[in-house]
């Protein structure tokens, strides 16, 4: 998860390396996920996950202020970091 002000961001580019209060948010995101994330959009994943019919693939998504997913592109390339 990249945290940024801007719209146009990629995990590299973000400076999470740089700020421990953006890897404390994407902690706790991650330790949320689960019970929080996934069940809110848990039907947009799962016709996401039809629609695709891959094994492996990444969402690159965010949640409006209103609460709905927004879809920005879905990739079987994308960056995965640990």
């Amino acid at each position: 998860m990249g945290i940024s002000a801007h719209w146009m961001i990629h995990y590299l580019n973000a400076g999470m390396a740089e700020s421990a209060e953006k890897r404390d948010e994407e902690a706790r995101f991650m330790a949320e996920f689960d019970e929080g994330f996934a069940v809110r959009h848990a039907a947009a994943l799962r016709e996401i996950n039809r629609r695709i019919g891959l094994d492996y693939f990444g969402v690159d998504c965010a949640e409006t202020p209103d609460g709905k997913l927004l879809i920005f592109e879905v990739d079987s390339c994308m960056i995965v970091h640990a």
